[in-house]
């Protein structure tokens, strides 16, 4: 089976972190994502971007040199269509790949209970009642006409419920990350179903005494019964947003400092989405989530500030002052508009009217490492 792209076992002593990542484009029963749909297999088509999002953050872990915990396995699933680019030639996450890479990244999880595990999964998604236990992940036999249809599938409660500690000595990675990046609707063709159970990949025990102790954070790429989006040939919005949100985002945590943890993480793809004005997600943390990056200093922000009236802003330069730090000067990118690359602070704003006469703004305000901060003022000199 060819999905273990980074093995480091042997290399690295102690705990690490463990990452599966799952990207579903094609599917072999699917018409695909450029034909007409048929109804006979639910109106879905194959996709365009999953794939390539999955080989972009799978590139992200294995070019990252800051992670809290070493790489130490890194597996990946794909099935890209022809206009995905991928850096990565591996096996298709068909129910029967899928199955045995989830039971191997649950085994080296396990070794270490201060490992952390990661899990990302792109592709069609639905659900089969209400709550995010209920989400059903499709692999891509999906539809294959020797299968029952709910055979192809994987539903995200036996995956949730099958890493946390089985027994007391189980050594499960007690830090958790679980991304699911699909759509989480009722499709009308599951109400017809007298029976909507789904094989199991994981043995769940009934855990009397036993202690789920697990620091968890779980994103969904959409709310309950709504859609998620993509831009084919690129990436899904939500898997775009995770990579930034990976890339950008930073809170200062005493005494370890700046760290990139679910809280974090949390925080940017809200404001992102927010601005953007992209589908609203889904966040569940249970304390605030895994640190998954120690960052050596404070992350870098960007920023835009406009000058309104834009009619008389042209040629005035436009600086933020952190004293003691000296003036930070902006780039103007149109008449009015300036951006900036700073520090996480609070700064005060200055316009320089008219030439070498900086004017303070009387606007002093907070920078956070969210998408995009916004600094917006009117009635300028």
């Amino acid at each position: 089976m060819k999905s273990l792209i980074v093995d480091k076992r042997a290399e690295i002593p102690g705990a690490g972190l463990h990452a599966l990542i799952v990207g579903v484009s094609k599917y072999d029963h699917l018409p695909s994502y450029d034909d007409t749909p048929d109804e006979g297999t639910w109106n879905l088509c194959s996709l365009g971007a999953p794939a390539s999002t999955a080989s972009a953050l799978a590139d992200w872990f294995t070019s990252a040199t800051d992670l809290a915990k070493p790489l130490k396995t890194l597996r990946l699933l794909m099935s890209p269509t022809a206009v995905e680019p991928v850096s990565h030639s591996v096996d298709s996450p068909t129910w029967d790949n899928f199955n045995q890479a989830v039971r191997d990244w649950r085994r080296d999880c396990a070794d270490n209970m201060e490992n952390i595990a990661f899990f990302y999964y792109g592709g069609h998604g639905f659900t089969r009642g209400r709550g995010e236990h209920n989400a059903l992940l499709t692999m891509s036999d999906l539809f294959d006409p020797s299968q029952a249809t709910l055979q192809r599938t994987v539903v995200t409660q036996n995956l949730l419920d099958g890493c946390a500690p089985q027994t007391r000595a189980d050594l499960i990675a007690r830090e958790q990350v679980f991304i699911f990046d699909c759509c989480r609707s009722f499709p009308d063709y599951l109400k017809d179903f007298s029976d909507r159970s789904v094989p199991q990949i994981l043995d769940v025990r009934l855990r009397e005494n036993v202690e789920d102790n697990r620091v968890t954070a779980r994103f969904y790429a959409t709310t309950d019964n709504s859609a998620a989006f993509a831009s084919v040939g690129g990436q899904t919005y939500f898997g775009s947003s995770i990579l930034d949100a990976l890339q950008n985002a930073g809170r200062n945590e005493r005494p370890t400092g700046w760290i990139v943890d679910g809280t974090a993480l949390m925080q940017r793809l809200n404001a992102r989405h927010k601005t953007l004005r992209l589908p609203k997600t889904t966040t569940f943390l249970i304390s605030s989530g895994p640190s998954i990056r120690i960052l050596p200093g404070p992350p870098t922000v960007e920023i835009e500030v406009h000058l309104t009236p834009t009619e008389s802003a042209a040629g005035r330069r436009v600086g933020l002052t952190d004293l003691p730090k000296p003036r930070i000067v902006g780039k103007e990118t149109t008449r009015g508009n300036h951006t900036f690359q700073i520090e996480p602070g609070t700064y005060d704003l200055e316009v320089e009217y008219p030439a070498n006469n900086w004017v303070s703004m009387a606007d002093r305000g907070q920078i956070s490492p969210d998408f995009i901060n916004p600094w917006i003022t009117t009635d300028w000199p």
